[in-house]
């Protein structure tokens, strides 16, 4: 039997209750009819890369139902999007076609962006967990704030994607719990099962994306997904959570995940001239132990540290750095990003800035982990990664990261560094030390607000 844990935060007022309700399937279908007015709506709402939107799950088209969010007050943005400058101005409400929009800040709020932020930062392969399928929960709410509809001349979010729902309260969070394991060590193996498009095709592997309807490619893309299932002894269930259709150069690409992570499939058909098929399998198995929403009754929450050489940039150095991007003078802009990091790195030791990355970052997470009152668990060093610079660039980026063995906890050190064509065995020029982070997630126990709404 499956469990799942469901926390709910619920707060009303008078004026909260005075905005209109609206479905959100209606509001999709008469934008413009809500054009610039203040409602109330009720959906599942998701939080990722260039996406922070809210749509309801029994629309007939789903996909059309999708509204982009953001805050009132001075909230920050909650996605990294295109395009534009997304930042808040302190102690400043958002402002948007004339219209002063605040936020109520209460614990539903609190709660709300909690679950919506909290995910798994390694998926049990050790590879990052960047998607919807990496969340602890899954998020619906009621919303009350102003709407902004999408038309020829204007749109908001990602590339201005969607029309715009601007919060000022939040209401009636629900948070389900997902199969997503809450830390754990797991060992992991891959089978491959590689072929010639046209032997795949006639085991009944094609998916029919080239040579049929929409509706073909559809049923096609999930029958091949059970079969390929099937194959390993395995009999899945395809949702929008677990399963994804794509193209990509030319091929078929259709993979399945399931909802703890555990196991994966992945196939590649290839219908360019190498027309050639690649399946993946991966399966995790527990060896150490994780919390799941049945064993653990408790929240997950994820909190980010960080310190940047940007931060200490004055408002003088912003607006010189942007002329100098507008005026084309990018070896000036870049000289300024490196003095400043030059001097942040001065006010953090200097023992580290002749070593090498992974071994001068490992040194400073030291130091700032004492100050973020942190204990470094055991931590698994991933990669340094060099960008070496741009034909109108002289520094190197160098960004190295460390992971926990439990994929809940990463850590990341960047540096520049100027690029030199030395002779070999020559001295490296010293690092800049640019930035520094932390993603810690874990589970504690519910604090006396939920325990008394559990009762």
């Amino acid at each position: 039997m499956m469990i799942v844990l469901v926390l709910s935060i619920s707060g009303t007022c008078a004026w909260a209750r005075a905005a209109q309700d609206v479905d959100l399937c209606t509001l999709k279908l008469n934008s413009a009819k809500f054009d610039g007015q203040r409602i109330r709506i009720r959906g599942t709402v998701s939080l990722g890369f260039e996406n922070f939107s809210i749509a309801a799950i029994d629309c007939s088209h789903p996909i059309a139902s999708y509204i982009w969010l953001t805050f009132g007050g001075d909230f920050p943005e909650q996605a990294v999007y295109c395009c534009g400058d997304h930042s808040r101005r302190k102690h400043q409400d958002l402002v948007i076609q004339g219209r002063t929009i605040p936020l109520k800040r209460n614990a539903a709020l609190e709660w709300f962006v909690q679950a919506l932020n909290a995910s798994r930062n390694r998926m049990p392969n050790g590879e990052p967990c960047e998607n919807e399928s990496c969340k602890f929960y899954r998020v619906t709410a009621s919303l009350t704030g102003w709407f902004f509809a999408r038309n020829t001349e204007r749109g908001f979010g990602h590339l201005g994607c969607c029309s715009l729902f601007a919060i000022e309260r939040v209401e009636d969070v629900d948070a389900e719990r997902t199969l997503v394991p809450a830390g754990g060590q797991f060992e992991c193996h891959k089978e491959t099962w590689d072929m010639e498009t046209d032997k795949a095709e006639r085991l009944g592997l094609s998916t029919h994306c080239w040579d049929g309807t929409p509706a073909q490619c559809e049923a096609g893309s999930r029958s091949v997904m059970k079969q390929i299932a099937a194959h390993w002894g395995k009999e899945i269930e395809l949702t929008e959570q677990t399963f994804r259709h794509s193209m990509d150069l030319g091929a078929d690409v259709l993979t399945w995940q399931s909802q703890d992570l555990l196991t994966s499939f992945r196939m590649r058909g290839d219908h360019t001239e190498e027309k050639t098929t690649s399946i993946t399998a991966e399966m995790c198995s527990l060896v150490a132990p994780v919390r799941t929403a049945a064993s653990s009754p408790e929240q997950i929450s994820c909190e980010e540290h960080s310190l940047s050489a940007r931060d200490r940039w004055s408002n003088a150095d912003i607006e010189n750095f942007n002329s100098l991007i507008e005026k084309g003078q990018y070896v000036a802009a870049e000289q300024l990003d490196a003095d400043r990091a030059n001097d942040f790195s001065e006010s953090q030791g200097q023992a580290w800035r002749a070593q090498q990355p992974n071994e001068a970052g490992m040194n400073i997470l030291r130091r700032h982990a004492r100050k973020w009152q942190l204990s470094l668990p055991w931590l698994r060093f991933e990669k340094c990664e060099e960008n070496p610079p741009l034909p109108e660039q002289r520094y190197m980026r160098i960004a190295c990261s460390w992971a926990s063995g439990d994929g809940m906890q990463t850590f990341g050190v960047s540096f520049m560094r100027l690029a030199t064509k030395g002779e070999e065995g020559a001295k490296s020029p010293e690092l800049l030390l640019s930035g520094i982070g932390a993603r810690i997630c874990g589970a504690t126990k519910l604090n006396n607000l939920d325990a008394g709404l559990r009762q």
